[in-house]
């Protein structure tokens, strides 16, 4: 069996706002996603194809598909089909500070029009979870029962009816990172 790793270097964070943020760069973007076929033993560069006109601000892959987030959307290429080839999202020309898997397709953190997720498969992004934008949102998880978990600006949000309606269970200044793990949640 072979495992298909892939590592990013977050090239550009503000620890201040804990909101990512692109950076002019002098040199095209090079050697900031690698990818492995042998467990992590060995690494190789697969980033030379990136377009020097994107500042990556965060990365997300799923099944045979690698997605980067920027000031101006997502670009998304297929892995696994030689040298990626980059094409660029149409539906908006936002600033994508983040992705999160989703059941029902993936999520992104446009800044700052809240969240968005993919109709798996089409291609088309939708604004869900309007009533959190001015919260201002940094991450999403779904839990395995079933609940949606907002990391907002002033703390957590829980939904039980897929984002309909949403309760806070948490009061904290900014939660950027919600994760599960053996049973337990984790957030900070």
């Amino acid at each position: 069996m072979t495992f298909q790793f892939i590592s990013f270097l977050l090239l550009f964070e503000s620890l201040v706002s804990c909101q990512k943020n692109a950076v002019e760069s002098a040199s095209p973007l090079a050697k900031i996603i690698y990818e492995s076929d042998d467990v992590g033993q060995t690494w190789v560069d697969i980033s030379a194809s990136i377009p020097d006109s994107l500042n990556a601000s965060c990365v997300y892959t799923e099944g045979n598909q690698i997605l980067l987030g920027d000031l101006h959307g997502i670009h998304r290429a297929k892995l696994g089909s030689g040298a990626l080839e980059w094409k660029k999202e149409s539906l908006f020309d936002k600033n994508v500070s983040d992705f999160f898997p989703g059941k029902q397709g993936i999520y992104a953190r446009v800044y700052p029009d809240g969240i968005f997720q993919e109709i798996r498969g089409t291609g088309i992004w939708k604004n869900v979870f309007p009533e959190l934008t001015a919260l201002v949102p940094y991450c999403i998880l779904e839990t395995s029962e079933g609940s949606i978990l907002a990391g907002c600006s002033k703390g957590i949000f829980k939904s039980s009816d897929a984002g309909t309606s949403w309760k806070q269970v948490y009061e904290n200044d900014g939660i950027t990172s919600i994760i599960a793990a053996d049973g337990l949640l984790m957030a900070g």
